[in-house]
């Protein structure tokens, strides 16, 4: 596990995007740090979150693409 500190601006989004390649692994860092959802959705700068390694999570979802016309 990876521990991150914030700076001015960061969301869990960013940071999950910046660490994974993935905005969607955000989910992962909130289970991984309890209580993070409280400070807002823009975290104070300085604050500790935790990452979990990448190999510790499932792969993502993907998602079918829309198909508007058949």
């Amino acid at each position: 596990m990876t521990t991150y500190r914030s700076v001015a601006g960061d969301t869990v989004d960013l940071i999950a995007f910046r660490h994974y390649g993935d905005e969607s692994r955000a989910a992962a860092v909130f289970d991984a740090n309890p209580g993070l959802a409280d400070l807002g959705p823009i975290l104070p700068p300085g604050t500790l979150v935790r990452l979990p390694d990448p190999e510790s999570l499932p792969p993502p979802e993907s998602s079918a693409p829309l198909r508007l016309w058949s």
